[in-house]
Protein backbone atom coordinates (compact mmCIF):
# COMPACT_ATOMS: atom_id res chain seq x y z
CA UNK A 1 0.00 0.00 0.00
CA UNK A 2 1.83 3.40 -1.04
CA UNK A 3 1.69 6.13 1.70
CA UNK A 4 -0.49 8.84 0.60
CA UNK A 5 -0.86 12.35 1.42
CA UNK A 6 -3.14 15.18 1.11
CA UNK A 7 -0.39 16.91 -1.35
CA UNK A 8 -0.27 13.68 -3.65
CA UNK A 9 -4.13 13.29 -3.36
CA UNK A 10 -4.82 16.90 -4.77
CA UNK A 11 -2.62 16.65 -7.20
CA UNK A 12 -4.02 13.74 -8.80
CA UNK A 13 -7.29 14.97 -8.65
CA UNK A 14 -6.27 18.35 -10.15
CA UNK A 15 -5.16 16.13 -12.64
CA UNK A 16 -8.38 14.05 -12.98
CA UNK A 17 -9.76 17.07 -12.97
CA UNK A 18 -8.28 19.21 -15.44
CA UNK A 19 -8.73 16.14 -18.34
CA UNK A 20 -12.10 15.58 -17.33
CA UNK A 21 -12.20 13.05 -15.59
CA UNK A 22 -14.36 13.70 -12.49
CA UNK A 23 -17.48 12.97 -12.69
CA UNK A 24 -19.66 15.76 -10.68
CA UNK A 25 -22.05 15.03 -7.71
CA UNK A 26 -25.65 14.97 -8.08
CA UNK A 27 -27.32 17.58 -5.68
CA UNK A 28 -31.23 17.16 -5.17
CA UNK A 29 -33.45 19.93 -6.34
CA UNK A 30 -35.43 21.83 -3.05
CA UNK A 31 -38.33 19.52 -4.12
CA UNK A 32 -36.89 16.56 -3.49
CA UNK A 33 -35.09 17.47 -0.45
CA UNK A 34 -38.56 19.26 1.22
CA UNK A 35 -40.14 15.88 0.54
CA UNK A 36 -37.00 14.02 1.79
CA UNK A 37 -37.24 15.86 5.05
CA UNK A 38 -41.16 15.71 4.98
CA UNK A 39 -40.75 12.02 5.39
CA UNK A 40 -38.13 11.85 7.90
CA UNK A 41 -40.20 14.45 10.19
CA UNK A 42 -43.53 12.11 9.45
CA UNK A 43 -41.09 8.41 10.69
CA UNK A 44 -40.09 10.79 13.88
CA UNK A 45 -44.22 11.42 14.39
CA UNK A 46 -44.73 7.81 14.13
CA UNK A 47 -42.16 6.51 16.24
CA UNK A 48 -42.91 9.25 18.64
CA UNK A 49 -46.59 7.73 18.92
CA UNK A 50 -45.57 4.12 18.85
CA UNK A 51 -43.32 5.25 21.96
CA UNK A 52 -46.60 7.17 23.61
CA UNK A 53 -48.75 4.40 22.95
CA UNK A 54 -46.66 1.57 24.68
CA UNK A 55 -45.85 4.02 27.82
CA UNK A 56 -49.90 3.95 28.38
CA UNK A 57 -49.71 0.16 29.41
CA UNK A 58 -46.69 0.27 31.68
CA UNK A 59 -47.91 3.22 33.34
CA UNK A 60 -51.25 1.59 34.05
CA UNK A 61 -49.54 -1.62 35.56
CA UNK A 62 -46.83 0.67 37.36
CA UNK A 63 -49.71 2.41 38.78
CA UNK A 64 -51.26 -0.43 40.18
CA UNK A 65 -54.18 -0.55 37.51
CA UNK A 66 -54.42 -3.41 35.28
CA UNK A 67 -55.08 -3.38 31.61
CA UNK A 68 -58.91 -4.02 30.78
CA UNK A 69 -58.73 -5.04 27.50
CA UNK A 70 -55.38 -6.14 24.62
CA UNK A 71 -56.46 -3.37 22.82
CA UNK A 72 -56.12 -0.17 24.54
CA UNK A 73 -56.37 2.32 21.45
CA UNK A 74 -59.68 1.03 20.30
CA UNK A 75 -63.22 1.78 21.35
CA UNK A 76 -63.52 -1.05 24.12
CA UNK A 77 -59.84 0.40 25.41
CA UNK A 78 -61.30 3.62 26.01
CA UNK A 79 -64.16 3.10 27.41
CA UNK A 80 -62.08 0.03 29.35
CA UNK A 81 -59.51 3.03 31.09
CA UNK A 82 -61.95 5.00 31.89
CA UNK A 83 -63.66 2.72 34.12
CA UNK A 84 -60.22 1.98 35.70
CA UNK A 85 -58.33 5.46 35.59
CA UNK A 86 -62.32 7.02 36.31
CA UNK A 87 -63.48 10.22 35.10
CA UNK A 88 -60.68 12.44 35.75
CA UNK A 89 -59.85 15.51 38.60
CA UNK A 90 -61.75 18.27 38.92
CA UNK A 91 -59.94 21.08 36.28
CA UNK A 92 -58.34 18.97 33.58
CA UNK A 93 -58.66 19.40 30.44
CA UNK A 94 -61.60 17.33 29.64
CA UNK A 95 -64.13 16.15 32.04
CA UNK A 96 -65.88 13.03 31.87
CA UNK A 97 -69.13 13.99 29.74
CA UNK A 98 -66.69 15.05 26.66
CA UNK A 99 -64.36 12.05 27.66
CA UNK A 100 -67.26 9.91 26.89
CA UNK A 101 -68.22 11.54 23.58
CA UNK A 102 -64.54 12.55 22.06
CA UNK A 103 -62.10 10.58 20.47
CA UNK A 104 -58.39 11.85 21.67
CA UNK A 105 -56.18 13.58 19.07
CA UNK A 106 -53.47 10.34 19.68
CA UNK A 107 -56.00 7.80 18.50
CA UNK A 108 -57.27 9.55 15.29
CA UNK A 109 -53.76 10.67 14.27
CA UNK A 110 -53.25 8.82 10.97
CA UNK A 111 -49.87 8.34 10.86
Amino acid sequence: MACETDRIDSLVLATLSHRDLVRSVWLPDRRVREERELARFRLHLVEHKSMLKNRVPSSLISFGKPCPVTDLFGPPGHSGVRRVVGPGRPGARATAATAATTTPAWVTLDL
